[in-house]
């Protein structure tokens, strides 16, 4: 096994240098170009296989700018709603299109799937759950020293 970035592993692919890659949805870009085969595709498994992400504020600034902090989460939620309304499903993989990955590409990493399922800003069960899951391994694998406290 190889860690690659994502870059490296599509040239890697693409070029024949490696048989086989854990990738995201740039590897489409590759499928419809025919140089290489998808064998597996995690988003017709659930939820638990996609990815999380979020933006984090230390408590200080938090504290000194709830303005400014307030300001930013209703535009994330504002944003979540178009995100999540599936009039906006072309629209949508149009405007992620200028990002450089095709149209297609993100037709099929949300084929069979609710906008609403992957664009949500909420911090729910789901995700608390598998951030526990993460903190977990990470310290049985070592990456972390000590516990990692995800309630709070």
């Amino acid at each position: 096994m190889i860690n690659l970035d994502s870059a490296s592993s599509l040239a890697a692919l693409a070029s024949k240098g490696i048989d086989a890659s854990v990738n995201d949805y740039h590897v489409y870009k590759l499928r419809d170009q025919k140089l290489v085969r998808v064998i597996y595709e995690s988003q017709n498994d659930g939820p638990q296989f996609t990815r999380q992400s979020h933006l984090l504020v230390v408590d200080d600034f938090d504290h000194a700018h709830p303005d400014i902090v307030q300001r930013v989460v209703n535009v994330f939620v504002k944003g979540a709603q178009w995100l999540s309304d599936e009039a906006n499903r072309d629209a949508l993989f149009r405007l992620w299109e200028k990002s450089g990955v095709p149209y297609p590409s993100w037709q099929a990493e949300f084929a069979n799937q609710k906008l609403k399922n992957r664009n949500s800003p909420l911090v729910d069960a789901f995700i608390v759950t598998g951030y526990k899951a993460v903190a977990a391994d990470a310290l049985k694998l070592e990456l972390i020293r000590q516990p990692v406290e995800v309630d709070n």
